[in-house]
């Protein structure tokens, strides 16, 4: 056990100290703990004998997460094995305000044993499905059927992450797969999350939240409808038998909102220990790939690092769709990031490092003010008439 420790701890010390170079982290206790409350099923998992995830990559789209998928499982079989695609079952729509039983968890190993090709011997068993970072419910139904899983969530730049999601799926907005139906988007989404700020936030709980995304869908449609004559929009209500939908809206249309991710971490606080969550910066994992994964191996089977520490893991980032595309607006650039640079400080503060995204552009001078023209010189008086004169 000495030697493993001795192993080990190259791979978990930097985790705490925030200086891996794989990018990956724990927020500290400290700043977490006064949001954790837990869940009141936590012991479900234990009484089944069925095999079920070591970990679970939850987030975010654009992340980076398939290429965990294609790394990790072109790796030694006996080291990862990973489901492919993704399961999608913490975040239906049917969960949203029913609970977990043993029935559904013993459904949902099933899934996953369907969606892997693992060996007995495996260390780690694994599936990753970004929209339970997203989803409202998720975190809950995640800790009331795994009990305290250990959950992975990689976090890039939300100014490019939204821009690449922006083409992902079925364009739902129709406005235009191109850089100005982009900008179009950013300022809806915009408005309705400063004009809709006591509703936006989804809570966690299932409880306050069909109470509150009633009210946002009153607010969001209303803004949406008035300022910019929309007289439907995905964003604010949608089908709820779509996987895409949530109570808040359908996530094709809410790219700006998914990038605000205080407003998610805080919910998956609530349910889950910041040590059994690893960030992953994701900028970090495009660059050093196989360390990210071997850190993130070495957090979620700690009693296995002898295995992970010498395996060779082929790692090749699946790339963004906006690269086949035109980029950015300036204009629209300097807005998500002008909008999101108070979030982005608040995230940091909460998990205790810095994320070195990219700041708002400075705003360019003002124009120079047009010259005065020349002051016109008085008129000279007219001469006196003279007397006999008129």
């Amino acid at each position: 056990m000495r030697g493993a420790m001795a192993i080990l701890l190259p791979l978990l010390l930097p985790l705490r100290l925030g200086a891996s170079p794989g990018g990956t982290f724990l927020a500290p206790s400290n700043q977490t703990s006064q949001l954790y409350v837990g869940c009141s099923r936590t012991t479900i998992a234990h009484h089944l004998h069925v095999r079920l995830p070591d970990f679970v990559v939850i987030g975010v789209q654009k992340g980076g997460t398939t290429s965990v998928i294609q790394d990790l499982n072109a790796a030694q079989p006996q080291v990862a094995c990973m489901a492919w695609g993704e399961l999608h079952f913490f975040d239906r729509n049917e969960f949203s305000n029913i609970s977990i039983t043993a029935h559904d968890v013993e459904a949902y190993a099933q899934r996953l044993s369907s969606k892997t090709r693992c060996q007995q011997s495996t260390v780690a068993l694994a599936e990753k499905t970004p929209a339970y970072y997203y989803s409202p419910h998720a975190p809950l139904r995640l800790c009331e059927a795994l009990g305290s899983p250990r959950l992975v969530i990689f976090l890039r730049d939300p100014t490019s992450r939204a821009y690449s999601s922006f083409y992902e799926g079925g364009d739902v907005t129709h406005l235009g797969r191109n850089a100005n139906g982009f900008h179009r988007l950013v300022e809806i989404e915009v408005a309705i999350i400063r004009g809709c700020p006591d509703s936006a936030q989804p809570s966690g709980d299932p409880a306050i939240d069909h109470e509150r995304s009633a009210h946002f869908r009153e607010c969001c449609s209303a803004l949406v409808g008035s300022s910019f004559g929309q007289g439907s929009w995905l964003g604010c209500s949608c089908d709820l038998s779509d996987f895409h939908c949530s109570i808040y809206g359908d996530k094709r249309a809410a790219q700006v909102r998914m990038g605000l991710y205080i407003w998610h971490l805080r919910r998956i606080y609530r349910y889950h220990r910041a040590s059994n969550v690893l960030l992953v910066r994701a900028e970090d994992f495009f660059v050093h790939g196989a360390d990210t994964l071997k850190e993130m191996l070495a957090w979620a089977t700690p009693n296995r690092a002898n295995t992970i520490y010498h395996v060779q893991i082929p790692t090749e980032h699946a790339g963004s769709k906006t690269t086949l595309h035109e980029h950015m607006l300036p204009v629209t650039e300097r807005l998500l990031r002008e909008f999101y640079a108070p979030f982005n400080a608040d995230l940091e503060e909460l998990v205790g490092r810095k994320m070195h995204w990219p700041v708002p552009p400075p705003a360019p001078p003002p124009a120079p003010p047009p010259p005065v023209p020349p002051a016109t010189p008085p008129l000279a008086p007219l001469p006196p008439v003279p007397k006999g004169h008129s």
